[in-house]
């Protein structure tokens, strides 16, 4: 089966799967000072892996606009690892469970994007903006790792898993 997401992507799913990346609370667990461990965000809960991408305001509502994108019903999940794992046992096929897989690890990759910076940049980033460049970065990396039968833009964007050439066989 071949990949169809940057190494990056795939390093940062991994080590957001084991819970090793720079959170608030886990910087904190690690005797780091940090000045609040509150969400940068949306400032409600604090900052550990599974608010940051499963109960964020700004995680949740990325996740069901992706869910609603891909024409899957949205399922309420308790972490990123929960997603994943019902991505595994969804009854569809090898290949659209791979192209769903590298959307979600794309959300990861995205979420994780838009929260470093808003905080090490100091942006006020546009929350609307975040699904169109989860469909564009999955979209570009989809079509140059594959060879052929890409489908195009407009195909992607109306409907994933029924407009794209190489899951039409499926």
């Amino acid at each position: 089966m071949e990949c169809l997401i940057p190494r990056k992507v795939s390093i940062l799913f991994w080590r957001v799967a084991l819970d090793r990346i720079p959170t608030r609370n886990n910087l904190l667990s690690r005797g780091i000072n940090v000045s609040d461990a509150m969400c940068a965000i949306c400032g409600n809960e604090i900052e550990d892996r599974d608010h940051v991408f499963s109960r964020c305001e700004v995680a949740t509502s990325t996740l069901r606009a992706v869910f609603r994108w891909l024409q899957l019903t949205a399922v309420t999940m308790g972490t990123i690892n929960d997603t994943m794992q019902w991505v595994d046992s969804c009854g569809m096929s090898e290949k659209k469970k791979q192209v769903i897989k590298a959307v979600c690890l794309t959300t990861v990759w995205i979420l994780w994007k838009f929260r470093n910076t808003f905080i090490f940049k100091n942006q006020e980033l546009r929350k609307e903006c975040i699904v169109d460049s989860i469909k564009e970065f999955a979209f570009l990396c989809i079509c140059n790792r594959r060879k052929k039968n890409v489908c195009n833009w407009i195909d992607w964007l109306k409907n994933l898993l029924m407009g794209c050439n190489f899951l039409a066989s499926v």
